[in-house]
């Protein structure tokens, strides 16, 4: 019989987010892989990291996302979708 296969651990990505990021440079990773997690579900932990923990100001300052953790306290990630740097 062949031993059986260990849990896969789920893929860590880490969302950048900044102050004045353009909204679809943050939202669009964070949509792909929620629509990947209803397909195989656990495969991706996503979280949200900025300079700071808290509300940040996107683009334009219409809508904030909130930022789970700051940098310095940023766990070793498997994918990092960084956005465009601001002009």
């Amino acid at each position: 019989m062949p031993p059986a296969k260990a849990a896969a651990r789920p893929l860590n990505v880490a969302v950048l987010l900044y102050d004045g990021v353009e909204i679809l440079d943050a939202s669009g990773p964070l949509d792909v892989f929620d629509k990947a997690s209803q397909f195989v579900p656990k495969k991706y932990r996503v979280i949200t990291f900025a300079p700071r923990a808290g509300a940040i100001a996107i683009q334009g300052n219409t809508l904030r996302f909130h930022a789970q953790s700051p940098f310095q306290n940023a766990r070793a990630h498997h994918l990092l979708p960084a956005p465009a740097p601001p002009p």
